[in-house]
């Protein structure tokens, strides 16, 4: 029975989430001793706080994580293969991870993040360093893969999955609500704090939309509120993983834009996968892998404020057309994204460190 221990970057951090949990009953029912390690405190979770303290609060917050993160490592030589979720710790790597290989050579590390980025001309690029202790390498999408390739010629492209046992359609909803008024017609976004500013450009055109679908409410899901001039009456859902699908499933249309940037050529377009399990149509950027998750019909492309207000105006004024391209949405991620679609291939990048 192979054993693998997977060092993640926190218990609810969405990397872990997404990229890792779906997919352990099905591993440990094929026959694999799976142990999952996060960081603690959570690897991307920096207290806040500005001057000396706020500098000490972060010092001690990143001790504690490498001191956490280093007992993780400890027996990884009782293991068969070690999965690293991008690295073990942002700006220390790959100090960790030549650590860690001197424990176990076989090392899966995944890439769902241009996280590479971050170090700019730094040579070498610490993330190159990490991908050449591998064995493996996974990746979330073609552009990643093309970088990871030069400096891990083992690279798998394996998507984000969703679970579309978990993420499902809510059925018909009436245009109407029990008390004769017109429902609100919902347009969401889910996502972190940090990237609340890429609704910015798209304010304008909500706001237009809106003016011609008066009805229209925007609902944010995010660990804190927006600004308050985003968009009036801003409809504000704190995260849980319970409110994040419902808040998406009981809504009209997704959206996710994106600035055309390299960072973002590094997305792994989860949010349309949400809001396409969801049954939902979604608005996005044409950059990176939207236009691929985007195939068939699932949704509309836009780029510029003009183009996202006729995309939304097009959606908001077609309750028949919101329907048929939900429904071709949800088909495209049971078939194409689901964990049980895609699982093979991820078994096949773990098992591929063990030769």
């Amino acid at each position: 029975m192979p054993r693998i221990l997977f060092l993640t970057g926190g218990k609810t951090t969405p990397a872990s989430r997404f990229r890792v949990h779906p997919y352990l009953p099905r591993l440990r029912a094929d026959g694999w001793d799976a142990v999952v390690r996060p960081c603690e405190p959570a690897m991307y979770e920096w207290p806040d706080g500005a001057g000396i303290l706020g500098k000490l609060r972060r010092f001690r917050a990143l001790a504690k994580k490498v001191a956490h993160q280093k007992r993780s490592m400890r027996d990884a030589a009782e293991f068969d293969v070690v999965y690293v979720e991008r690295e073990l710790m942002p700006y220390v790597s790959p100090r960790l991870e030549k650590r860690l290989a001197r424990r176990n050579k076989n090392i899966v590390y995944d890439l769902d993040d241009a996280v590479f980025l971050k170090y700019g001309k730094r040579e070498p690029n610490p993330v190159a360093v990490v991908m050449r202790l591998a064995r493996a390498v996974i990746a979330g999408n073609a552009w990643l893969l093309q970088w990871a390739l030069p400096h891990n010629p083992n690279a798998h492209l394996v998507p984000t999955p969703i679970d579309t046992d978990a993420w499902t359609p809510a059925g018909e909803r009436p245009e109407t609500m029990p008390d004769g008024r017109e429902r609100p017609l919902v347009v969401v976004w889910t996502g972190t704090s940090g990237n609340l500013p890429m609704l910015r450009p798209i304010a304008g055109a909500l706001r237009r939309a809106k003016e011609r679908f008066p009805r229209t409410a925007l609902r944010i899901v995010c660990d804190r509120p927006p600004a308050d001039d985003l968009f009036p009456g801003t409809q504000f859902v704190p995260w849980s993983e319970d409110a994040e699908i419902e808040s998406v499933r009981s809504a009209d249309i997704g959206l996710m834009p994106l600035p055309d940037d390299e960072w973002s050529k590094g997305k792994c377009g989860f949010k349309l996968l949400q809001y396409m399990a969801c049954g939902l149509p979604s608005v996005a950027s044409p950059v990176g892998v939207n236009a691929d998750v985007l195939e068939g019909g699932c949704g509309l492309l836009a780029r510029g404020e003009e183009e996202w207000e006729q995309a939304l105006v097009n959606l908001l004024g077609k309750a028949d057309g919101r329907r048929e391209m939900g429904e071709k949405a949800r088909r495209r991620a049971v078939e194409v994204y689901s964990v049980r679609a895609l699982y093979p291939a991820w078994k096949r990048a773990l098992e591929s460190a063990l030769t």
